[in-house]
């Protein structure tokens, strides 16, 4: 090869190494345009996901914050809740499903005389065992072992009906009981002492009254017949008189002392028969009567009354069906005592 040949295959190498540098020149400037680009790219979506961590934590803090403001104030109104609940004078408690204790006012437990068992988590089967061991609960008539059956019977029910019990001391607690849809149970206390008392007192005053009732009744029934005898004794003397010999003013005046008699006598039947309304047993009769009589009567036992003065009285009686009227007059003249 001569030195020309050489020369023409260098330059040509070197022509070729210079293309290939350019080439890769190129490409690393393109890479480098594209690293770039992409570096811009991930400092935006860094500077965004910063903008983006800062907002939620700023919104974090923010329902940290509303979040403790609510768990404050839940706390205060729990504290007032509780604080209105131990204060009222009613028992109230809360059991769980378990017929645990979760809580107990102060009424509740004072009836327990502060046994230590008597806290939140005693069961209700312990309750009904301390009410019957330490005499707390007046069983009446029933066993032990009935009341404490039907205590706990009465408990475990669906509905639970409120039962009333005596105490110890005479003092009366009506339970009302009532079951959520979570199984907790709110119970109550309702001390009716007062209650109870004032129904005793409205039986004894309606048993004194009734006994009262019944000694009028009888009262009414002794008198009446104490003094029908003398008025039957009257009227038969009034009608023995009646049938003797006496002028036409005597037999008036025997007649009117027989006709108040007889007038007395129906007023002390009409007392036995009060008597007898009250007793529910009276009957009452229809039968007819008299009415010009009845009217004669009554101005016969008023004629009494004309003797210091003059008076006349008079009454119609109406026959429309014979179509005439008939007037009686009496004429009281004035009179002296005989």
């Amino acid at each position: 090869m001569t030195d020309l040949e050489q020369l023409f295959q260098e330059r040509r190498a070197r022509l070729t190494a210079e293309r290939m540098l350019a080439m890769r020149d190129a490409e690393l400037s393109s890479a480098t345009q594209n690293f770039s680009s992409r570096a811009q790219k991930l400092c935006e979506e860094v500077d965004e996901t910063r903008a983006e961590i800062s907002s939620v934590i700023h919104e974090n803090k923010k329902v940290r914050s509303d979040l403790d403001d609510a768990t404050a104030k839940i706390k205060v109104f729990e504290r007032r809740l509780w604080h209105s609940i131990d204060t009222i004078r009613d028992g109230f408690a809360v059991f769980d499903a378990d017929s645990r204790m979760v809580f107990a006012n102060k009424a509740y437990l004072s009836i327990f005389d502060g046994l230590e068992e008597i806290k939140p988590g005693v069961s209700y089967e312990r309750l009904a065992q301390l009410l019957l061991e330490e005499g707390i609960v007046n069983i009446e008539d029933l066993t032990p072992k009935n009341w404490y059956h039907t205590f706990l019977e009465r408990w475990n029910s669906e509905n639970p009906e409120p039962k009333i019990i005596r105490l110890w001391n005479d003092q009366y607690v009506k339970l009302i009981d009532r079951k959520s849809d979570g199984g907790d149970v709110v119970s109550l206390g309702l001390n009716i002492t007062s209650t109870i008392q004032d129904q005793l007192e409205l039986k004894r005053a309606l048993e004194t009254a009734e006994a009262a009732n019944r000694a009028k009744s009888v009262f009414l029934a002794n008198m009446s017949h104490e003094i029908r005898t003398p008025l039957n004794g009257v009227i038969g003397m009034a009608d023995i008189l009646l049938e003797s010999k006496l002028d036409s003013d005597q037999h008036l005046y025997t007649k009117t002392i027989k006709s108040s008699g007889e007038t007395l006598l129906y007023f002390m039947n009409d007392l036995l028969e009060f008597a007898k309304i009250e007793v529910g047993q009276i009957q009452i009769i229809p039968r007819p009567f008299n009415l010009k009589a009845e009217i004669e009567d009554v101005l016969l036992m008023l004629k009494a009354k004309g003797y210091d003065e003059i008076i006349s009285l008079s009454f119609i009686i109406l026959r429309t069906y014979q179509s005439i009227s008939k007037v009686i007059n009496f004429e009281l003249n004035r009179y002296s005592p005989i």
